[in-house]
């Protein structure tokens, strides 16, 4: 009974992410389905573009942003928080940062356009902005 009710929650919970994305981005409709219960909304970025696509999909009702390239890909806690990320990365007021040690990837963070993260000594940072204004590579 339990595994059928969080089943049924979850579904719920993906719903109404969807209805905040959509909300927000009611032309994303076209790129948006729900397969097996979780969400996926896959939105071309800009001609060109590293970026390749943004991407928002649900795994058991956690919510994740990322775009194509390898790693780049951010936890959001909330609808929310989900949201503020959506608009930062579409904006190009946040970028994706995946550092790595030679080629190790280290971590992956998400960082405000324009500055210039801190890289530590043998660390490459990799910056990708969704219209590729931003991208650039820090460090080795």
């Amino acid at each position: 009974m339990k595994k059928r009710l969080r089943k049924k929650l979850t579904r719920l919970a993906v719903r109404r992410t969807l209805g905040r994305v959509l909300a927000r981005y009611p032309e994303w409709a076209g790129y948006a389905s729900l397969n097996r219960g979780e969400l996926e909304v896959e939105v071309p970025a800009p001609q060109g573009a590293e970026a390749g696509h943004l991407v928002i999909v649900t795994n058991a009702g956690d919510r994740w942003v990322r775009f194509d390239p390898p790693r780049t890909m951010y936890f959001a806690e909330s609808d929310d928080e989900l949201i503020e990320i959506v608009d930062g990365l579409v904006s190009e007021r946040l970028c994706f940062v995946v550092t790595c040690r030679d080629e190790d990837w280290v971590e992956t963070t998400l960082t405000r356009s324009g500055g210039t993260p801190d890289a530590r000594s043998g660390h490459a940072m990799r910056l990708f902005s969704w219209g590729g204004t931003h991208d650039r590579v820090i460090g080795q």
